[in-house]
């Protein structure tokens, strides 16, 4: 049975990611590992954390809508 103890607010997880967004990279993968990160540090209930992150329409030099990473991480 779940229980209250074992939620997150969403409302901190919006500032955790919101954040770590506004600071700048190169790469999504550094993006979402600063969130993990970050995330894990501000929940400690938290076990895995699975992250996706999107940037649309990338500067690639073509047509493409959107590029992408996923990573997921468990608390060590």
């Amino acid at each position: 049975m779940w229980s209250w103890m074992y939620t997150v607010n969403y409302q901190t997880v919006f500032q955790v990611i919101k954040q770590e967004m506004e600071t700048p990279s190169k790469l999504l993968e550094h993006v979402a590992g600063r969130c993990i990160n970050s995330l894990f540090k501000q929940f400690e209930t938290i076990e895995t954390i699975s992250i996706k992150i999107s940037k649309l329409n990338p500067p690639l030099g073509g047509h493409i809508h959107a590029v992408a990473v996923k990573l997921t991480e468990h608390r060590k």
